[in-house]
Order: structure tokens, then C-alpha cells, then sequence
């Protein structure tokens, strides 16, 4: 619904709460990626990577933004990640290719 804000500080309250809940991170991560604010969303799918280190779906987010910062060699390390624990999804294939 484009209501980026309001989703980050629910989702915010959640990983307050939760710490150790993986998809708040990693949707937390998600909002704040497309709110521009790069630098957090990374911060967010490296917690959500390090109580799910298996999430090809936090693989490929954490990819993207780390795309979104030119770090090329990290990026392809993270679509390589993702495509390794989920080689049939669509939107890894795509991302990666």
C-alpha cells in the first residue's frame, strides 16, 4: 500500500520485542531498502542472516542492497548464496542472472 513508513516503525517495534525473530528482520531490511535508507536495511538482513543463515530470500535482499552500494564482489557473493540454497526461484534467478 506505499505506506513505507508506517510498515518500518511496526516492523521496528517487533525486532524491538523479538530480536531474534528472522523475517521481522529481514522485512524490516526490505522496507528500509526501499525508503532509501541502504546502510540500516544491510545492517537488518545481516541479523536476520545470522539467526538464518540458510534464507535464500535474505541472501538475495542483502545482495540487493549491496548492490544498491556498488559492492560488486560482496553483491555476486550473496546472488551466489542465494542461488545455491533456492536455485529454482524465479526472483533469485533473475536477480542473479
Amino acid at each position: 500500500m506505499g505506506r513505507l513508513e508506517e510498515a518500518a516503525a511496526q516492523l521496528q517495534k517487533v525486532v524491538e520485542i523479538q530480536p531474534d525473530n528472522e523475517v521481522a528482520q529481514n522485512n524490516l531490511g526490505s522496507v528500509l531498502l526501499r525508503m532509501g535508507r541502504v546502510d540500516e536495511a544491510i545492517g537488518h538482513f545481516r541479523s536476520a542472516l545470522k539467526l538464518k543463515p540458510d534464507s535464500a530470500e535474505t541472501h538475495n535482499n542483502l545482495a540487493d542492497a549491496l548492490l544498491s552500494q556498488r559492492q560488486m564482489d560482496e553483491a555476486i557473493h550473496e546472488f551466489q548464496e542465494a542461488a545455491r540454497l533456492q536455485p529454482d526461484a524465479p526472483e533469485i534467478r533473475r536477480n542473479w542472472g
